[in-house]
């Protein structure tokens, strides 16, 4: 991510070196360079299960990339930005499926153990075992 606002930066600044006036072929070359990172990184998105992944994964996309640095350079990283944004809406989507698949198994369709029942006698019988022996 942060490679790729970089390389948006820099590519962007080098096309004002050579041309006065921006153009929309800048942002096609940015927008193309910032899918090859999007097209590579969503396979791993829509593979990843854990829920605690995607919601960090969350967090780095809208904090550390869209807020700290898309949105203090709008104009060199608008084609980053929107390809930012959309990673960010796969990765919220598969954050909410993961939660309701999440939520259907563990949760709706739960089914105890005889153990999982006997937790009064597992307080007891821990209380007996942290008790020290009188000899």
């Amino acid at each position: 991510g942060t490679f790729m606002v970089r390389l948006c930066q820099d590519e962007y600044q080098l096309y004002l070196r050579f041309f006065s006036q921006h153009s929309t072929g800048i942002d096609d070359l940015l927008e193309d360079l910032s899918a090859c990172l999007y097209d590579e990184l969503r396979p791993c998105i829509i593979h990843l299960n854990q829920l605690e992944a995607l919601a960090d994964l969350c967090i780095v996309l809208k904090i550390e990339l869209l807020e700290d640095h898309v949105a203090l350079k709008p104009e060199e990283l608008a084609a980053f930005g929107s390809v930012a944004e959309q990673m960010l809406e796969d990765v919220q989507q598969r954050l909410v499926y993961r939660a309701q698949a999440y939520m259907q198994s563990d949760i709706q369709n739960y089914c105890p153990a005889s153990g999982d029942l006997a937790y009064p006698e597992k307080l007891q019988m821990s209380k007996l075992g942290d008790s020290p022996s009188s000899e």
